[in-house]
């Protein structure tokens, strides 16, 4: 994040919510989506960094109600938080069905341990 907000390029990443007092966790607060700033530190150095944390309710999916906190970092980025989420959500599945794609081995194979092999050596060999 650092080399790319030197080159001060664009760029939308999840953040992980750590620690149970302190840390990314601190800032799920309410039921409502703001952005704060916030500084992360690492093994290499501390970045100023502007987070969005957006609050979306489960509405019974998988068998969960409540809130869920979403936490991104992002940079020159200019969205709303409520399409924050449904932005990168969209590009990553892009990305993912891309990666699948591209090593899929060809087979006709009915027996399902070897197919699982096939797909276990392609993502050993994109990796």
């Amino acid at each position: 994040m650092t080399l790319l907000k030197a080159l001060n390029l664009p760029f939308v990443t999840p953040a992980l919510i750590r620690g149970k007092q302190g840390g990314t966790c601190s800032l799920l607060k309410g039921r409502k989506s703001y952005t704060t700033h916030y500084t992360l530190s690492g093994s290499h150095g501390a970045v100023n960094c502007t987070i969005g944390i957006v609050c979306r309710y489960h509405q019974g999916n998988r068998g969960r109600r409540g809130i869920q906190h979403l936490l991104y970092l992002f940079h020159r980025v200019r969205l709303a938080l409520s399409t924050l989420h449904q932005d990168y959500h969209y590009r990553f599945g892009i990305e993912t069905s891309d990666r699948k794609n591209n090593s899929r081995i060809r087979t006709t194979t009915k027996n399902s341990v070897v197919r699982l092999l096939f797909v276990a050596l392609a993502f050993v060999l994109v990796n």
